[in-house]
C-alpha cells in the first residue's frame, strides 16, 4: 500500500503464512532504484530456500586410493593409523567450485586431502558452528575378537600443528564373527568448534587391538551455521 510505513501495516501470523506469500527485500547488487539497492520481491519458499543453504549445508569428500591400497596395522596386537582420503571419488566435492552447490554460502572446503586434516582456519567456519561428521570405512581384522575405535584428534593449527587441545573417542564396533571378513562401518559424530580449534584442525584416527585392513570409503561433512 502506497504511502504507509512498514510499521504501520496490518500483522500476518505464521499459521497464516504461505510459501506463495510475497517478502519485500532489498538487492543491494543492483543500483537501478539507489546507490544502496534496489527494492525487490520473493516468495517465502524462495526467501526460506536462500536462509537455509546460508545456514546449513554438507560437504562429501570420497577417496579411492585406499580401496586399491588398504591402510594397514600390522601389529597382532593392534595400534592405530591415521585416515587419509585422495578427495577424488564418486560423489566427492574436492573443490570449492563443486561446493558451492551444497555447502553453506561462504564455506570453502574443510577437508584438506594433501595433510589429511579437516581444517577450519580460513574455510569461514566461525566459532560455535555444528559439524556432523559421518566417517564410512571398511574393515578387515586379521584375527577376532577386534575393538575398533575412532580418535578424533583436535589441534591448535592446521595440519596437526600446534597443540593437541582435546581428542573426542568413539567405539566404532567389536567384530567377533569371523577374521578376513570385510566389515563396512558408517557412523556419525557431532561436534562444535569452539574457540580453542577455530584456527586449528581435526586428524582422525582408527585405533585397534589386532591387526587389520582398512578402507577409507569417505567423509560427509554436514555444517550447522551457529550466527
Amino acid at each position: 500500500m502506497a504511502n504507509v510505513k512498514i510499521s504501520e501495516l496490518s500483522s500476518i501470523t505464521q499459521s497464516d503464512i504461505e510459501s506463495s506469500d510475497i517478502i519485500d527485500l532489498v538487492d543491494i547488487s543492483d543500483d537501478t532504484m539507489s546507490a544502496t539497492g534496489t527494492n525487490k520481491k520473493t516468495t517465502l519458499l524462495d526467501f526460506a530456500g536462500a536462509m537455509q543453504k546460508r545456514s546449513a549445508g554438507w560437504q562429501d569428500f570420497a577417496d579411492t586410493t585406499t580401496d586399491v591400497t588398504p591402510l594397514e596395522i600390522t601389529p597382532a596386537t593392534g595400534g592405530e593409523v591415521q585416515l587419509t582420503n585422495d578427495s577424488s571419488g564418486t560423489l566427492t566435492d574436492g573443490n570449492t567450485n563443486t561446493n558451492a552447490n551444497t555447502t553453506v554460502i561462504g564455506i570453502n572446503d574443510l577437508y584438506n586431502s594433501t595433510t589429511n586434516y579437516i581444517e577450519f582456519a580460513s574455510t569461514g567456519i566461525e566459532a560455535n558452528d555444528v559439524i556432523s561428521l559421518r566417517i564410512h570405512v571398511k574393515v578387515t581384522p586379521n584375527t577376532v575378537p577386534m575393538d575398533l575405535d575412532v580418535d578424533l584428534r583436535f589441534f591448535t593449527a592446521v595440519a596437526g600443528g600446534g597443540t593437541n587441545a582435546f581428542n573426542l573417542n568413539k567405539r566404532l564396533a567389536t567384530f567377533t564373527k569371523g577374521a578376513g571378513v570385510q566389515y563396512e562401518i558408517i557412523e556419525t559424530i557431532n561436534f562444535f568448534v569452539g574457540a580453542s580449534i577455530i584456527d586449528g584442525s581435526c586428524g582422525l584416527f582408527c585405533v585397534t587391538n589386532a591387526a587389520c585392513e582398512i578402507t577409507n570409503v569417505g567423509y560427509n561433512i554436514n555444517i550447522l551455521k551457529n550466527n
